[in-house]
């Protein structure tokens, strides 16, 4: 081999999607390298997880597609789900006085134990109540944002 000829590189195989192509094994070893030299021409390969294997002596990567910003939502509704239950504070004492007042158990004593327990709820539900209505005028004012799509269809 002469000075001037370039010693060919060995070729790793990737499998994505059904399909299968040779790339550089130095690139192909790395998932920072592969990103960066596939998610031009697969977007989806940004996220993609990467298993290796050896077949017959030569590197074999195959890509799988992982959940992007859909499958997201899922997670947002397992950790409302997994959240608990939340009663507003100034709901929570009213039922307990309507309780006590139903079975003739607040009398003044008791009531006056009490007050400072519902001055302090009546503070925090009526920040709670703000807050959400914050949140609320903001989610109904907030433009749509649209999914972005292959370049030229939108």
């Amino acid at each position: 081999m002469s000075t001037t000829e370039t010693k060919p590189t060995e070729q790793a195989i990737v499998r994505y999607d059904g399909q299968e192509f040779s790339i550089d094994r130095t690139v192909a070893e790395s998932d920072s390298h592969l990103r960066a030299a596939l998610s031009g021409v697969y977007p989806s390969l940004a996220t993609a997880a990467f298993s290796r294997a050896t077949e017959n002596g030569r590197l074999v990567v195959t890509a799988t597609k992982t959940a992007g910003t859909k499958g997201a939502a899922l997670d947002v509704a397992a950790r409302l789900a997994a959240s608990g239950e939340h009663v507003n504070p100034a709901i929570r004492i009213a039922t307990r006085v309507s309780t006590l007042l139903a079975t003739g158990a607040l009398h003044p004593a008791r009531f006056a134990r009490l007050e400072r327990t519902m001055r302090r709820a009546a503070e925090r539900g009526s920040q709670e109540k703000t807050v959400i209505s914050t949140t609320l005028s903001r989610l109904r004012s907030a433009a749509p944002d649209s999914a972005r799509g292959p370049v030229g269809l939108l």
